[in-house]
């Protein structure tokens, strides 16, 4: 099943001006957009990167400290602070939460799934990237379902997607069979995949009608 994996998203702020990372770092491998920061307590040269670390997920802060060193090489009078959060996925969303709350606190980026997109341009987080990507001739290589989950409510665009994956649901042809289901099962949502479950669960009782590897890593 498709899904879309976190995409960096961009505060507002006033009172300062506005970056765009990534636009320029092609060999950076993703797009950051930058915001603003707000109040006076705010530096207006140094940009804070907020994301999240686990012992198990390092790829994102070697892609962040390479994107880092390239921006400060090519735009000398701006310092990226990357801040990472050590936590896991529910913990992790909690914490970027509350650094939301208060402008002395809250990250200029952040790393965070796209399904929170919405309601955080919505509670006023985000600002709006539009202008920025229209200029960005890397942007066009993005597929349509990456661009959208990007979007608020309001059409605008709030994130840039650092990538998408593909789940995959396997069954056994043969169990399939012995419940009655067809050989060519091709489930089109949830109710489909828990229907079946359950005519397993009731047809074939000695077999585990449906497995989905969870963890607490992943916040499941």
């Amino acid at each position: 099943m498709p899904h879309s994996t976190p995409a960096p998203l961009t505060r507002p702020v006033p009172s300062r001006r506005s970056f765009l990372i990534g636009a320029s770092l092609a060999s950076a491998a993703a797009a950051l957009a930058a915001c603003s920061g707000s109040s006076n307590e705010r530096s207006t040269s140094t940009l804070k990167i907020a994301y999240q670390k686990t012992s198990a997920f390092t790829q994102l802060e070697d892609l962040l400290t390479k994107a880092k060193d390239e921006f400060e090489a090519a735009n000398s009078e701006v310092t990226i602070e990357l801040v990472p959060i050590e936590a896991e996925q529910d913990q992790y969303f909690t914490k970027l939460a509350l650094m939301n709350g208060s402008d002395s606190t809250a990250p200029d980026v952040m790393y965070e799934d796209s399904f929170q997109v919405r309601s955080d341009a919505a509670a006023g987080y985000l600002m709006p990237i539009d202008e920025y990507v229209e200029a960005w001739e890397d942007w066009d290589q993005f597929v349509d379902s990456a661009k959208e989950a990007g979007l608020g409510d309001d059409g605008k665009l709030y994130g840039v997607s650092m990538g998408t994956d593909t789940r995959g649901i396997y069954f056994n042809k043969q169990i399939f069979a012995q419940a009655g289901l067809p050989e060519d099962w091709q489930p089109t949502n949830w109710d489909e995949i828990l229907d079946a479950a359950r005519t397993i669960k009731e047809q074939v009782p000695d077999v585990i009608p449906l497995n989905i590897f969870v963890a607490k890593a992943g916040g499941r």
